[in-house]
């Protein structure tokens, strides 16, 4: 079941990231079945995924938020994993085929964020938080199809960029951690991320 998935997931990204702040996130998911669920009006786990290719990483402009982001969204009944979820998310969005990344191989995800997203009228959905598990993957054809339901348009965007939203700022000095490591097997090793 994913929830016990989302559940793995936590728990080994806390053994390698033991000093990042997400308790919010913990005692939520550990404490209500629901949270992975977009029903749950207060909060919600989500999934994301950054794709690296040419040291550049893959963004979309976001209709309902107004910038650019990863691709990613909430999970589903049908999936079965929060990696496969974050797969889906991209291919959907983007028409790009995700692949694990030769950089970070685990099936943890990088970077774990906490934002709020504002009042939507036309959904009936009120204010509530995102608790977003962001996944690393590559992909040998970077040909982006975007989906305008919901993106209006793409950005191959350089690791060095000024990031305006803090997650991927994060997550870009974690990947440049691991280029610069030039060692997957470096950065698979489970005690790097203490270090950040």
């Amino acid at each position: 079941m994913i929830y016990d998935d989302v559940l793995r997931c936590i728990e080994r990204y806390l053994f390698r990231y033991p000093n990042e702040d997400i308790k919010q996130v913990v005692d939520l998911i550990r404490s209500d079945r629901t949270s992975i669920s977009r029903t749950n009006s207060k909060g919600h786990v989500t999934v994301s995924g950054v794709v690296f290719h040419d040291d550049q990483l893959l963004l979309i402009f976001h209709n309902k938020l107004q910038r650019l982001l990863q691709p990613g969204g909430h999970l589903e009944d049908s999936d079965t994993s929060m990696r496969k979820a974050a797969e889906r998310e991209i291919y959907e969005e983007t028409g790009v085929v995700p692949v694990t990344s030769g950089l970070y191989t685990s099936d943890e995800p990088i970077h774990v964020d906490i934002h709020h997203i504002p009042t939507n009228e036309k959904k009936g959905e009120t204010g509530h938080w995102h608790y977003d598990f962001l996944f690393l993957f590559e992909t040998e054809n970077p040909e982006v199809r975007i989906d305008e339901s919901e993106v209006s348009g793409h950005q191959w965007v350089s690791l060095d960029s000024v990031f305006e939203d803090v997650g991927l700022q994060r997550v870009a000095q974690k990947i440049k951690h691991c280029v610069h490591n030039q060692s997957s097997m470096m950065c698979a090793h489970r005690g790097w991320g203490k270090h950040i």
